[in-house]
């Protein structure tokens, strides 16, 4: 009998006509969901950097880094603050934070000066919208990408349109282009719910992401539109591919996006080494249970082997 039931949409992605290779440099930049991304990069030996100056989910302050990264030595000293015996810097997320504001202008500089040499050498762009809420302090009107758990009085929420974030990033793609001519710009919505915003509020702020990825990928013919969302939303589906929250997809939905991603944006020349670095990598995991055996002496001189012949096969492979 012929099986009438499908218990899954089914998403064809057609392959991306910009394409990178395994040996392209990538620079990845957004919501959490963009480290889900850059880890399975790396773990998998791309020349990926990603989040250099940290998580950062909406739109304005997306930009405002990237407009750093074009002058890494340009950013407001001044704007630094302490806070319960740590410094700060709101444009940034508290993993830059510090004991000292020396060592946060030190590692901010640092973090700067990396994403720009990896922009200007970089094939592509790949860009995690999270949401279209910011907040500003209510002391100066200054845009802030994290409130670093002041005190919510101290800001304000606003709601940032479709039609101001194509304006500012159009803009900013010119400018991205005159430094990297070769850059090519992914843009995902990320599939992480902001709850706290409200469901019904999310969902707006969703649309506004998506209006501005779509409507930037139609005007600039190196901006693609890859369905991290949908992918999750629409495709998966179920929350048991959410974490115990409810809200942050969990490890198989990141594998599974993942997967997806490259099998539309990776050229094909590059699958077959995508799939001996993956059986390297589950080897490289093995735990012996006698480690000092013959058996497993033989095992790792086996694998470093492998390893080796990949790496003269692919000179720019690192393990």
């Amino acid at each position: 009998m012929e099986n009438k039931f499908k218990w899954q949409l089914e998403m064809k992605l057609p392959p991306y006509a910009n394409a990178f290779a395994h040996k392209n440099a990538l620079l990845l930049l957004g919501s959490c969901f963009s480290e889900e991304i850059g880890q399975r990069l790396h773990a998998f030996k791309f020349n990926a950097l990603y989040n250099p100056c940290g998580i950062v989910y909406d739109a304005l302050s997306i930009n405002h880094h990237l407009q750093k990264w074009l002058q890494p030595n340009s950013e407001n000293d001044q704007l630094c603050f302490e806070h319960n015996g740590i410094f700060h810097h709101p444009h940034y997320h508290s993993s830059l934070s510090s004991g000292g504001k020396e060592q946060l202008l030190l590692s901010l500089r640092d973090a700067l000066q990396k994403a720009h040499q990896q922009l200007k050498q970089a094939s592509h762009l790949i860009i995690t919208l999270g949401t279209s809420y910011y907040y500003v302090r209510q002391s100066d009107g200054l845009a802030v990408a994290n409130c670093h758990k002041l005190p919510a009085a101290q800001f304000e929420k606003k709601f940032f349109k479709a039609s101001d974030s194509i304006a500012l990033f159009q803009n900013t793609f010119k400018e991205l282009k005159k430094v990297n001519p070769k850059l090519n710009i992914i843009i995902t919505v990320s599939p992480v719910r902001h709850i706290k915003d409200g469901v019904v509020e999310n969902n707006r702020s969703k649309a506004h992401l998506l209006e501005t990825a779509h409507t930037l990928q139609d005007a600039l013919s190196y901006v693609h539109y890859f369905p991290a969302y949908e992918l999750v939303m629409d495709v998966l589906r179920d929350y048991r591919f959410y974490k115990e929250d409810l809200v942050h997809p969990n490890h198989m939905a990141a594998d599974f996006v993942f997967q997806q991603f490259l099998n539309q944006c990776l050229l094909k020349e590059d699958w077959d080494l995508i799939n001996e670095i993956e059986k390297i990598n589950q080897a490289l995991q093995h735990k012996a249970f006698f480690p000092e055996s013959e058996a497993h002496k033989i095992f790792k001189h086996e694998l470093m082997l492998k390893i080796t012949e990949l790496q003269q096969k692919y000179p720019h492979l690192k393990f």
